[in-house]
């Protein structure tokens, strides 16, 4: 498996049956994939994501970005379970100072 670049992370899945590896979202220099930043629906079907301030939702059999938005300063994805039941939407987390 080749990496990102220096000073970038990768996001990705692992294919548990046969080992694979596919490449979702590469950051850029100084930005992260903090753990509560990653998310996947109830289905399975999507993942959502932050880096910096923007959040997005790739689907995961093609990793084709199904969204992305700015997000306000101090505004957070709120975890690994940040998707409601229904997949509809995804929980953020705004600071009081935001």
């Amino acid at each position: 498996m080749d990496g990102p670049a220096p000073h970038r992370k990768e996001l990705g899945l692992f294919d548990i049956a046969t080992g694979g590896y596919r490449k979702i979202a590469i950051t850029g220099p100084g930005e992260f994939f903090p753990g509560f930043a990653v998310a996947v629906s109830a289905d399975g079907q999507r993942v959502a994501y932050q880096v910096a301030q923007t959040l997005a939702v790739v689907r995961v059999d093609d990793g084709e970005q199904l969204m992305s938005t700015r997000l306000a300063a101090g505004t957070m994805l709120a975890g690994k379970g940040a998707w409601t039941p229904d997949g509809r939407a995804v929980a953020v987390v705004v600071s009081e100072s935001a």
